[in-house]
């Protein structure tokens, strides 16, 4: 089987740059993740178990990977990685991560030091939507064949396109026609984004991503359609947070935290909820120091945007822009940083919104416009962008999030609240406690496609 991770790099760059501020702040925390599929079907439960044995064959190349010279050039010409950091990543060496059944349910769970085990999530994330997505695509050629192939003559056929074996073939009957439909439906968004100047857009796909040479095509793709010659300006396609092909192109990678780090820091100091808010701010800080304006976007979410801009000090919406991941109302999210930025007498046209939750053309067009003139927006869009593959494609949410952090010899559960609940993660109990600690009251649920 070939490997789907082919370099150290591909991966989202908001996992180094955490990576690194672990590696500084936490370099002997230990924590521990878990995968979540939150697509409650039974087909797609079943066909990820049938994965489990490819799964482990990806999780042996990770032990594999090195940080290669090139590589360690371009993320020190970066500015934003210390030598320090680089030489730490030049010599790791990936530790061993197994996917299980566990009750009829996908379980993938690892545990070790934050500063390495920092990087699977995206990795694994890639490595099962590819795996899933090539098994339907075999699925889908196998029931248009004229006769019914036995279960090890389908395992066989699976296996040949996962090894590359006749693969001009396969690429034929099973790939291309999912390809030339991402492709034919992307051109379609170009079309309806150059007739919307206005909007700013980075590619966020590697999580969910149908393939990563699909993913690379997309890229490509966008780069070409969108770019502009020095001095015209900036482009409305920003870049990739895809750190090997923004290194691999020569393009703008994006990327700043994720909620992992506001799920340790509440978890350990659960045992005093006044400390507690004060880490989640003091954190904050230390990240603005740390790496300055360059990285100051934060999510506003984990525990609740509504608590988050209700508490929001004013050292913190001067430090920072933000990013919406969640909320089911974007206008009214909108509303809240603007009210937030004024409450504090500072210019929202210095700052920016991000949006990232789900996104489409049409969702993206819908809100761009909405007091565009009063603060400076961008989108992140993801998986409708590198897994947009027809409309026979069943999505699937999954998800790797920290689940416990380890405190005095003890494990402690983390907790992700998000502005919508289809999103939240944590142990029920420990989910109703955080809700009580940040008067959490939104009761709003959207079920996630992806």
């Amino acid at each position: 089987m070939k490997s789907i991770i082919k370099s150290f790099l591909d991966l989202d760059r908001y996992k180094l740059t955490m990576g690194q501020f672990v590696f500084y702040n936490y370099p002997k925390q230990k924590v521990r993740y878990s995968f979540t599929c939150r697509t409650k079907d039974l087909e797609v439960r079943d066909t990820l178990i049938a994965l489990i044995p490819y799964i482990n064959q990806q999780f042996d190349f990770l032990t594999k990977l090195k940080l290669s010279f090139s590589e360690m050039l371009y993320m020190h010409n970066t500015g934003m990685y210390r030598k320090e950091y680089i030489d730490y990543l030049s010599q790791l060496s990936l530790m061993k991560i197994e996917a299980q059944n566990i009750n009829g349910e996908l379980e993938i769970s690892y545990e070790g030091d934050w500063s390495e085990t920092i990087f699977f999530e995206t990795y694994c994330l890639s490595i099962v939507a590819e795996l899933y997505s090539k098994k339907l695509a075999v699925n889908k050629v196998v029931s248009r064949s004229s006769g019914a192939l036995s279960q090890k003559d389908q395992n066989i056929f699976f296996d040949n396109l996962l090894n590359g074996i006749d693969m001009e073939m396969f690429e034929d009957a099973v790939l291309k026609p999912y390809y030339d439909e991402a492709m034919k439906r992307l051109d379609a968004k170009i079309d309806l984004y150059k007739h919307h100047p206005i909007i700013k857009f980075f590619e966020f796909g590697t999580r969910r991503r149908f393939s990563q040479e699909l993913q690379e095509k997309i890229v490509l793709k966008l780069n070409e359609s969108f770019h502009k010659p020095q001095f015209m300006g900036t482009s409305q396609f920003m870049g990739t947070s895809n750190e090997y092909l923004a290194f691999k192109h020569g393009l703008k990678a994006g990327g700043t935290s994720a909620h992992e780090m506001d799920m340790a820091i509440a978890a350990l100091h659960s045992d005093n909820p006044k400390q507690m808010i004060e880490a989640i701010w003091g954190w904050r800080r230390e990240w603005a120091r740390f790496y300055g304006y360059d990285l100051s976007v934060c999510l506003t979410d984990t525990f609740g945007s509504d608590w988050f801009f209700k508490n929001c000090p004013k050292d913190i919406a001067e430090m920072y822009s933000f990013r919406e991941d969640s909320a089911v109302n974007l206008f009214e999210y909108t509303d809240s940083v603007l009210e937030l930025y004024k409450r504090h007498n500072i210019n929202p046209l210095g700052k920016v919104i991000v949006h990232s939750n789900g996104l489409n053309a049409l969702k993206v067009i819908n809100i761009a416009n909405y007091k565009s003139g009063d603060i400076n927006k961008c989108y992140g869009q993801g998986t409708d962008l590198s897994c947009d593959v027809g409309n026979d494609y069943k999505h699937i949410s999954i998800v790797i999030k920290l689940s416990a952090v380890e405190k005095d010899g003890k494990w402690i559960s983390t907790v992700k609240l998000s502005d919508n609940l289809a999103k939240a993660i944590g142990d029920p109990k420990e989910i109703e406690k955080k809700k009580k600690i940040f008067g959490y009251i939104n009761e709003l649920t959207e079920i996630q496609n992806y």
